[in-house]
């Protein structure tokens, strides 16, 4: 079934620019500060989430805080986040609303308050400036929803493009992508597949591992499980991650990509092949696009999707 695909939004993680912005006129005097290792708010932070995706999400905000408040001047393993007082914010706030759509900058003076809490809890903010500085107002506004879904015509390039590429990588990067289009998973939980246990190819089965802990059976189209029985031919049958890395010389590494790799592996395959940007999420959500476009009922997509809420669902439709 082919759909048209819609322009490609800008992602609310989206990586900032090249070019080394102006650093704000009120940020301008501060300088790097050496924070000691259990005394760092954007550390503490980070350890207070789930590992995965969630910390690296919140690595990613700070780095972009950090640049956009110092011109790039200081990293924010260095920045001085103690440092931002009520007027420093309030610049920091104009410049995210003007930079990113309501919900990206939204989620950014989230983390940013999150990182407040921290400075004030190690004792590196007296409780004033703290209360003041944590008043920031978040964004008004309402995005549209972000990403696309993908044509028939961009998957099949897709998947022949890397096939054709060869080699483990070749092979590893079309399976993936049909991975992610034919059964509608999370990057985390297309990390998370293990070999052998949640893959059962003789009755086209999968276990994804899904949010909080639950687990969802996927259905594996013949396509699909010809794609991974090649993969596995490279990969070997030892146990551990289905999708796993794989060096510059083509040898494969039994270990569990990150969700941030995986976003990457897709990114570098779409520019080498000529695809329009997108991202692991577009992937599913060219699934779910194409189940509701078939007739599927709401409730069953949503059901399929693991989605808690259904308007999650419904908000598919409206996206191409």
């Amino acid at each position: 079934m082919s759909h048209s695909a819609t322009p490609a939004r800008r992602g609310i993680l989206a990586s900032l620019p090249d070019a080394s912005p102006a650093p704000l006129s009120a940020c301008a005097d501060l300088e790097a500060f050496d924070y000691s290792p259990d005394r760092h708010p954007v550390r503490t932070y980070v350890r207070s989430l789930s590992p995965g995706s969630s910390r690296e999400t919140a690595v990613r905000v700070a780095r972009s805080l950090a640049r956009l408040a110092s011109g790039d001047r200081i990293p924010w393993e260095a920045f001085p986040w103690h440092r931002l007082d009520y007027a420093r914010v309030q610049a920091l706030r104009e410049a995210i609303a003007d930079r990113w759509t309501p919900a990206g900058a939204n989620l950014r003076l989230s983390m940013l308050r999150r990182i407040l809490d921290e400075a004030f809890a190690l004792e590196l903010v007296d409780a004033d400036t703290y209360q003041r500085a944590r008043r920031v107002r978040s964004v008004r506004g309402r995005s549209g929803p972000s990403g696309r879904a993908l044509a028939q015509k961009e998957i099949g390039a897709l998947v022949e493009g890397c096939r054709a590429a060869g080699g483990a990588k070749g092979a590893r990067d079309a399976a993936l992508v049909l991975f992610l289009y034919a059964t509608g998973a999370r990057r985390l939980e297309a990390c998370r597949v293990r070999w052998p246990e949640d893959l059962d190819l003789e009755r086209r089965e999968c276990t994804l591992r899904t949010k909080g802990g639950r687990q969802r059976t996927a259905d594996l189209a013949p396509a699909l499980v010809e794609a991974l029985e090649r993969w596995l031919r490279s990969r070997g049958r030892a146990a551990g991650p289905v999708f796993c890395a794989v060096d510059r010389l083509g040898e494969v590494h039994v270990r569990e990509l990150a969700p941030g790799t995986l976003r990457e592996i897709l990114a570098r395959r779409a520019r080498e092949l000529g695809v329009e940007r997108f991202s692991p999420h577009d992937l599913r959500r060219t699934y779910a696009t194409e189940l509701l476009d078939a007739g599927v009922d709401l409730h069953v997509v949503q059901e399929m999707l693991d989605h808690a809420q259904i308007a999650t669902t419904a908000t598919k439709r409206s996206l191409v």
